[in-house]
C-alpha cells in the first residue's frame, strides 16, 4: 500500500510541532505568576543572531491560529513556510514594531501563533510568537513561552489572560507570513 506524500509530510509537521510544544512544556519552570512566565524577551526586535553577530532567519516558520468552533486541536496549524524568501523577511516587520497596549478580547479578530525554527551548528530551537489582529486591522505581536495553557482554548479572554497584556507591540505591516 502505497502512502500519499502530502499525508505524510502532514503527519511529520503535526509530529514536530507536537514535540517541540511539549518539549517547550517541560523545560520551563514553575512561577506563581503566569503572565510572566508567558513572557520573555520585553522586545521582539532583539532577533537571533548567528555566531558572528549577523541576524538570521528562521530555517522553518510553523504557523497556527486559533479557529473557534472547530473541532481539531488548538491552536491549528495551518501552514508552513521554509521558502527562503518569504523567512528572510521575518526579522525586518520584527524590528518595525513600536510598543502598544494591546485592544480588549472582545476587539480581537483572530489570534495566530507563529514558531520560528532556528538551526545553528547542528541545534535546533524554538521563538514563539503570538500574532493577534484586531477588528480594526492592527496587527500586534508578542514573544511567549509555549504551554499547555495555550492549548485546546479558543476563549479569546482566557488567551490574553494567559499570555498577559505587557510586552505587546504594535507591528507597522502586515507580516509577510500571512500573505497568500
Amino acid at each position: 500500500m502505497k502512502v500519499p506524500k502530502k499525508l505524510v509530510l502532514f503527519t511529520s509537521v503535526l509530529v514536530v510541532t507536537t514535540m517541540a510544544a511539549c518539549s517547550v512544556s517541560m523545560s520551563q519552570s514553575q512561577s506563581p505568576n503566569q503572565n510572566q512566565a508567558a513572557s520573555t524577551h520585553p522586545n521582539p526586535a532583539e532577533s537571533r543572531l548567528s555566531a558572528n553577530g549577523t541576524k538570521h532567519a528562521p530555517a522553518i516558520a510553523y504557523l497556527s491560529v486559533y479557529r473557534t468552533g472547530s473541532k481539531k486541536p488548538q491552536p491549528e496549524l495551518f501552514l508552513v513556510h521554509s521558502d527562503e524568501r518569504i523567512l528572510k523577511h521575518v526579522n525586518d516587520w520584527k524590528e518595525s514594531s513600536i510598543p502598544a497596549v494591546l485592544p480588549s478580547a472582545g476587539t480581537i479578530d483572530r489570534i495566530y501563533v507563529f514558531q520560528y525554527a532556528y538551526e545553528m551548528n547542528g541545534t535546533s530551537t524554538a521563538e514563539y510568537y503570538m500574532y493577534i489582529i484586531d477588528s480594526e486591522g492592527n496587527d500586534y505581536i508578542k514573544e511567549f513561552k509555549y504551554s499547555e495553557a495555550f492549548q485546546n482554548t479558543t476563549d479569546k479572554e482566557r488567551i490574553v489572560e494567559e499570555i498577559g497584556s505587557d510586552n505587546w507591540f504594535k507591528v507597522a505591516e502586515r507580516s509577510k507570513l500571512l500573505e497568500p
